[in-house]
């Protein structure tokens, strides 16, 4: 139930952030009510139909019980707000159950392109324009599974599939830049907080989570 539960969140992201592009996009078109509504019923059908054909799920509810991935998730979320105020920009890389960040702990993101997953190879000049925001002024907190960026994208399932771009490629670089300037300051299954080498979340150099959330 779970990734289903998920592809719902992600859908519903995608969706949100086309409904926050500029009237001047390519995407607005006088089709675009129509095309949200659809998209919107979709998500909720599928989250519905999730949950109405997961028996243990609903029992588990039912008793008050949490599957692991959901703990981790709350976990998640717990850590991202204690460490970060709401109008710090946070680079959120994720899938899967992870997506329930985007609307759990919202943080403004890079560029407008919120959740980059939902538009590699359907909205590309988005993609592009969020892995160019992310080389020109790397976010201080990347919080990142094994999907995009990040030490657990190695082995990971997403290995030779389309999210591993070849050598040359700005998406290569901006994997590179990750590897090399950003230090991983807590995990939670696949999921990595990693925080900029000399940032504001480098436990070397940064301030206490108190003075951080001080005006």
């Amino acid at each position: 139930m779970g990734d289903r539960v998920a592809a719902s969140f992600q859908l519903a992201s995608a969706l949100r952030q086309v409904e926050n592009l500029p009237p001047h996009s390519s995407l607005i078109t006088h089709h675009s009510s129509l095309t949200r509504r659809l998209g919107w019923g979709v998500a909720f059908a599928f989250t519905f139909v999730a949950v109405l054909h997961n028996g243990r799920g609903l029992l588990a509810l039912a008793r008050g019980e949490e599957s692991l991935p959901r703990i981790e998730v709350r976990q998640a979320a717990a850590e991202l707000s204690r460490i970060t105020s709401p109008n710090e920009p946070v680079a959120v890389c994720v899938w899967d159950q992870w997506a329930e960040l985007y609307w759990r702990v919202p943080r403004p993101a890079p560029t407008r392109c919120v959740a980059p997953q939902c538009f590699y190879g359907f909205q590309q000049e988005l993609f592009d324009e969020w892995v160019q925001a992310m080389l020109a002024e790397p976010p201080g907190l990347i919080v990142a599974d094994g999907s995009l960026l990040g030490p657990t994208c190695v082995n990971s399932k997403y290995d030779n599939t389309e999210f591993r771009p070849p050598p040359g490629d700005p998406f290569y670089t901006l994997r590179q830049l990750v590897q090399n300037d950003y230090i991983e300051i807590h995990r939670i299954g696949d999921l990595c907080f990693l925080a900029r080498r000399g940032g504001s979340h480098d436990p070397q150099f940064a301030p206490s989570v108190a003075d951080r959330h001080t005006p």
